[in-house]
């Protein structure tokens, strides 16, 4: 709840500069298949797979650039990725992104935003959140969960009577 956007979003798309968006959508594949794949929760592909399923509008909102996030998007058949966009300029990518942050309460209008779409509110939304940086959608949101929180969101969600999801 007191992350540096700038300084966050340097750290993050460091190693995007200079690179081509293939060279870059290589890598993720990659990081996705050898290290965050093997770490996917069962019960979260369930969850996603019971709202596809369902026919429920869905979208994964990330404060993870687009590039990287997109792998497990595709993955898990979410069809919307509402993320930070990596800056590009002839073809290469700059360091930089391409505003909004997609972030805390960034997450906000872009999760209204994608409501509107489906002439819906957040008051008709489900979220599942998992740091205190997403505290402003999941106080927005009619359907807040936590996901694994750590100690002082798990007592947040406890005062608002959130369910709180335990994923291994």
């Amino acid at each position: 709840d007191r992350l540096d956007v700038e300084e966050f979003m340097a750290f993050q798309l460091a190693e995007f500069q200079g690179r081509t968006v293939d060279e870059m959508e290589g890598l993720a594949q990659q990081h996705f298949d050898a290290y965050a794949k093997p770490k996917l929760y069962r019960d979260a592909v369930a969850m996603v797979e019971s709202v596809r399923d369902g026919g429920h509008p869905l979208a994964l909102l990330t404060a993870t650039n687009a590039v990287v996030a997109r792998p497990l998007a595709e993955h898990l058949g979410i069809p919307r990725l509402l993320a930070v966009r990596p800056r590009l300029i002839d073809g290469l990518y700059t360091g930089g992104f391409v505003p909004p942050y997609s972030g805390g309460p960034g997450k906000v209008p872009l999760a209204k935003a994608f409501c509107r779409e489906f002439r819906a509110g957040l008051k008709e939304a489900a979220y599942f959140g998992d740091s205190l940086a997403d505290l402003p959608l999941l106080k927005e949101a009619g359907f807040p969960h936590v996901v694994n929180p750590g100690g002082r969101l798990r007592k947040i969600a406890a005062r608002n009577s959130w369910p709180i999801l335990q994923w291994t």
